[in-house]
């Protein structure tokens, strides 16, 4: 969002937004503004304690973030095993069978008379009972009859929407008054916002805390996210931005454990924001203002203070005139070519202005809507079909850790046919999902959990992997502008998906259906993308537009495509040899964003 190496993501995992909300600091293409300060980095070391230190601030506001935003499921006592029923105020003598499900009364003996919904009834009160469950949102607020069982599902839209508007609210304020300025605002308000859940009256009022409180925590881990990249060697930044996420998927684990420590939804939130108490490290001296923000803005005595910092704690000698001298050239250029910025309307219409490029983001938008929605609904689903949700959520954590490492591997052997075969095998399993309900309609919990958990492992190794495979088809020039689009669409799909799984309960074929279709859909939108293993990144939308043309002349001609592709006089024109999209994540191979 703020540099042109920030990762873009559209999954509920930070940092990995909408990369353009703000483009004014990284507008200008021109390698020779970004070889300043590269250079310097050099000198102060490309990757020392220095930079790990600020990867480990990162780490600190993964976890917060990965934990609130997978709390979910915990909070709101999601299952299908709940005993409910209603009661008349007071009677002590009620018992709950454990496998009754009513939320209606009836009022009167006679059989004519229709029975009620509880709440409508004053003299009644709803009762519930779980085998692993104390008190749940769902109980507290007595969400599980009526249209406020629609509330529900909400718990998780409010977060991922208040993260999305956060991305671009944060980036504003970075962008205006400084990476360190913006968290030392949001950072305290996340904190008060993340206790102040635990004490929420009703659900009404937890939705709309829940709202901010997505708008901070995402913000703010956008803005350290930032921070750490534009302070890392662009060889090493791949490598800090794949770590960084690395605790994102063990916080399904530390929810479940938690929730299964503490069986009070309440008590499990505070224990959920003690974490974020160690973001107020950002707030300490130790992280400092990122210097790239401080030179572009004309800072340069500050900018050379913070490299100087950072060479001491790297334990390298470098000239300070040396560091200004290279600063003050960085703030020239990126003034010279302040005035060739394109506002983020003018290069997102570019996305869909010609014909080719519109065919790539449309196929693309699909494809993110569809790997984020399954992702997320299916980590969902599986801990409402488990008798057990907190081990269902675990062994979820566990294949969602393992799945970039197995990623990683596959991925060197092609992106567009690999993904296509993840998304078509991922449908697949959602629809037999139905199969086994009906040759097991008794007893089917570990035969469901063991191919959602295979589920879960395939569709995150496909939205893994849909990130660089579309950043390698995407032109140079508006790359960033492309992936932080898809993010955004990709957020409007993981927000519905909790919707669906709520429905789980009255319709249980709905959500494997659409779980399955999507992801069918995806497979088919996948193979409609160009393949990009072994080939040239397209630098400008007229490339993309030509080799458009070209392909369709190789069928003819194919010393036509050949000529068309890899142009020598091209090549001699941009003066430098074409990068091959040849290794999972190589920093040379994608200039504008940290791929995973």
């Amino acid at each position: 969002m703020f540099d042109d190496h920030t990762r873009s993501r559209g999954r509920t995992i930070p940092g990995d937004n909408e990369v353009c909300a703000s483009h004014k600091l990284t507008s200008f293409s021109e390698s020779g503004s970004k070889d300043e300060l590269n250079s310097i980095l050099k000198d102060i070391g490309e990757l020392g304690p220095w930079q790990w230190f600020l990867a480990l601030v990162n780490m600190i506001m993964t976890i917060n973030a990965g934990i609130q935003n997978n709390s979910y499921p915990m909070l709101v006592g999601s299952s299908n095993n709940w005993a409910y029923a209603c009661r008349v105020k007071g009677d002590t003598n009620f018992t709950l069978e454990p496998d009754y499900q009513s939320c209606k009364v009836a009022l009167s003996p006679v059989a004519a008379v229709d029975p009620v919904q509880c709440s409508e009834s004053s003299g009644h009160e709803m009762v519930y009972k779980h085998e692993h469950f104390d008190t749940a949102m769902i109980t507290d607020f007595n969400l599980m009859c009526g249209y406020v069982s629609y509330l529900v599902p909400l718990v998780h839209s409010a977060f991922t929407i208040g993260s999305f508007f956060g991305v671009f609210l944060f980036g504003w304020l970075a962008d205006w008054a400084g990476r360190k300025k913006a968290l030392c605002i949001g950072i305290p308000i996340m904190i008060i916002l993340n206790f102040a859940l635990s004490f929420s009256p009703n659900i009404y009022v937890f939705l709309a805390i829940r709202l901010v409180q997505g708008t901070c925590v995402f913000g703010t881990f956008t803005v350290a996210f930032v921070i750490s990249v534009e302070t890392t060697a662009p060889s090493k930044r791949a490598m800090i931005g794949n770590i960084v996420h690395i605790p994102w998927g063990l916080q399904f684990i530390t929810v479940s454990l938690v929730a299964l420590w503490l069986r009070h939804w309440r008590y499990q939130q505070v224990v959920y924001s003690i974490p974020s108490l160690a973001c107020l490290i950002c707030l300490t001296p130790w992280l400092t203002e990122s210097p790239r923000w401080l030179a572009i803005n004309g800072k340069i005595d500050e900018a050379t203070k913070v490299f100087l910092q950072g060479a001491n704690w790297n334990r390298k000698r470098v000239s300070e005139q040396s560091i200004r001298d290279r600063l003050q050239t960085f703030y020239n250029r990126a003034e010279r070519n302040g005035e060739r910025v394109k506002s983020n309307m003018k290069l997102a219409a570019g996305l869909v202005k010609t014909p080719e490029m519109r065919r790539r983001f449309l196929f693309s938008a699909v494809v993110w809507f569809q790997g984020a929605f399954t992702n997320h609904g299916i980590n969902f689903y599986a801990p409402t079909l488990a008798a057990n949700p907190f081990l269902a959520y675990c062994l979820v954590g566990l294949f969602e850790f393992m799945s970039p490492v197995i990623g990683a591997a596959l991925f060197t052997y092609g992106r567009r046919v690999p993904l296509v075969i993840l998304f078509a095998v991922c449908g697949f399993i959602s629809y037999n999902i139905i199969t086994v309900m009906k040759l097991w309609p008794e007893g089917h919990e570990f035969q469901l959990l063991g191919m959602l958990l295979f589920a879960t492992l395939l569709s995150d190794m496909a939205f893994n992997g849909i990130y660089v495979h579309v950043s390698e088809f995407m032109p140079t020039t508006h790359r960033s502008i492309g992936l932080g689009s898809c993010s955004s669409i990709a957020r409007i799909g993981s927000s519905l998906s909790s919707v669906l799984v709520q429905t789980a309960n009255q319709h249980p074929y709905l959500p494997p259906v659409v779980f399955g279709s999507l992801s069918l859909v995806g497979s088919f939108c996948t193979f409609m993308l160009p393949s990009t293993e072994n080939k040239e990144l397209p630098e400008t939308i007229e490339e993309v537009e030509q080799h458009s043309r070209s392909s369709f002349k190789i069928k003819s001609d194919p010393s036509v495509g050949e000529r068309a592709i890899r142009d020598p006089e091209r090549e001699k024109r941009l003066k430098k040899p074409p990068h091959l999209a040849n290794g999972f994540c190589e920093e040379k191979m994608i200039q504008n964003v940290t791929c995973v």
